[in-house]
């Protein structure tokens, strides 16, 4: 799984804040600790799109202690929506067998591959 993870990681640099998006997204989707790494660091992206993704996305990644300090870390994030975001995922993480965090029609569902 590493390699995939690494393949998606890629395009976390692109200029493109799209592409940006998508590759946190697809590294959530994995729900792999090795995508753990790559979605921590891009808490810091400039775009608030690629952050609150990467918040979402750490919910399934890893459970770890450097996850749970990311996402409280983005509990200081200048935008709301990725504050919501990080403390939605640090209650998924929590309380992983719940419907509330991310549960229901809205929640966060990896795609079919």
């Amino acid at each position: 799984m590493s390699g995939i993870v690494n393949d998606m990681a890629c395009g976390l640099l692109s200029a493109d804040i799209g592409e940006r998006a998508r590759a946190v997204q697809d590294l959530g989707w994995t729900r792999s600790a090795t995508a753990a790494a790559p979605l921590r660091g891009a808490l810091s992206d400039d775009s608030s799109e690629v952050r609150l993704r990467a918040a979402q996305s750490l919910a399934f990644a890893s459970g770890d202690d450097e996850v749970i300090d990311a996402l409280t870390n983005a509990l200081e994030d200048p935008i709301a929506e990725v504050r919501s975001t990080a403390v939605r995922s640090l209650d998924q993480i929590r309380n992983p067998g719940q419907s509330g965090a991310w549960g229901g029609s809205r929640g966060f569902r990896p795609r079919n591959r």
